[in-house]
Parts: C-alpha cells; sequence; structure tokens
C-alpha cells in the first residue's frame, strides 16, 4: 500500500496564500489613521476581489519573526501548536487598494498609543513600522480559479449603498 502525500507549497494554487510584502510607503491619513502600501513581486498575485476584501496580517513572532509560520491548509492550527513566542500574532484587516501591475496592496490602520498592558501587536508594529519593514499578508491568490472567500457584503443589485463611519 502506497501513501500518497499532497504538496502543500507555495508551487500549489489555493484560493488563499501567504505573501511576504515590504513596507513601500507610509501615509498619515489623520492622527489616528495611517495608510501602508506593502510591495513585493508576490503581491502582483495577491487578488483585487473590489471592497471589503477580508485579508489576515500575520506580525512576526517575539521569539524567532517568520522562521515558523506555517503556510498550507491548517497554517493556523499548525501555528497554534508552536510555543507562545513562536507564534506569530494574527490580525483581520480590509483591503483599501490592490495594484497587481506593480505588486502593491494598501491598507489603513488604526493607530492609537497603547495603553499600558494592551499593547496590540499591530498597533506596536505600526508605530515602529518605516520602509522597508516586513510583514505577511495571507489573502486571496488571483492565480486561483474560482471563489476566494472573504468578501461578506453583498449589496442587493441596483441598490445604491451609502456607509458611514467615523475614527
Amino acid at each position: 500500500m502506497t501513501t500518497q502525500t499532497v504538496d502543500l507549497t507555495l508551487d500549489t494554487v489555493r484560493p488563499w496564500r501567504a505573501f511576504r510584502g515590504a513596507v513601500k510607503a507610509l501615509r498619515r491619513l489623520s492622527p489616528s489613521f495611517l495608510r501602508v502600501t506593502f510591495a513585493s513581486d508576490e503581491l502582483r498575485y495577491f487578488a483585487d476581489n473590489g471592497y471589503d476584501q477580508r485579508f489576515k496580517l500575520i506580525f512576526p513572532a517575539p521569539a524567532c519573526g517568520f522562521e515558523k509560520f506555517p503556510d498550507g491548509d491548517r497554517w493556523y492550527s499548525e501555528m497554534r501548536a508552536l510555543p507562545d513566542e513562536e507564534q506569530c500574532r494574527v490580525r483581520t484587516y480590509t483591503v483599501r487598494a490592490v495594484r497587481p501591475e506593480t505588486g502593491e496592496v494598501d491598507v489603513d490602520m488604526v493607530v492609537h498609543e497603547p495603553e499600558a498592558g494592551h499593547e496590540s501587536p499591530a498597533v506596536r508594529w505600526a508605530l515602529a513600522a518605516e520602509v522597508g519593514s516586513e510583514l505577511v499578508l495571507l489573502g486571496p491568490d488571483a492565480r486561483y480559479d474560482g471563489p476566494h472567500g472573504g468578501l461578506d457584503f453583498h449589496a442587493p443589485e441596483n441598490a445604491e449603498v451609502l456607509i458611514g463611519g467615523d475614527e
């Protein structure tokens, strides 16, 4: 009896994958909003599914950065099985813009001074970010021929929609 293994490397096209990106630009939109532009050749394959595309920003593990971040269909359970200091921190964001022709993805992040004992990994990273800072973006792969998921809002056909919010 032979056992067949499934190759889950980056050569396998799945709806979602881990993209490495480096900060290309930082732009303060307001005192508490920061637009981060990530860029890399890999991000040319980050799918542009329009507004409301949910994805994950992966922040480096305290002990080892991204060295032990698993990539594959079971990435989350494999990561959670690691010791706490080796687990990357994960936060969900909405894509602001995707420019596949230049390999760029924009993300708007809320930034505020962290309270003692309540430092978010995203806020801590954003406050220290500079051009060249690296993160992993877990998002939709444009090479996948099918639905990617991560889109929750679907306006009724011919609906006019106005969404408002504040900081």
